[in-house]
């Protein structure tokens, strides 16, 4: 006989999505500032609505299902 644990049905892990979306519009239309400006630091956004530029930006987390509906809807 052979000792050890039996293989446990495998829970599923459900798939998390995050959207970043602008704090002062709600735009998804943002991105990651890139370049040497001295007035922009790391980890700058923009947001391509707007022109809102900062660092705090909106992250909602979703599932996949919520996530594919929103990519539809875009």
């Amino acid at each position: 006989m052979k000792g050890g644990k039996k293989p446990s049905e495998k829970k599923k892990k459900e798939k998390i999505h995050k959207i970043k979306k602008c704090p002062k519009c709600g735009s998804s239309e943002v991105s990651v500032v890139l370049g040497m400006e001295e007035e922009m630091g790391i980890g700058e956004w923009e947001c391509k609505k707007c022109g809102w530029k900062g660092a705090d930006i909106s992250v909602q987390e979703v599932s996949e299902e919520e996530f594919l509906k929103y990519l539809e809807e875009k």
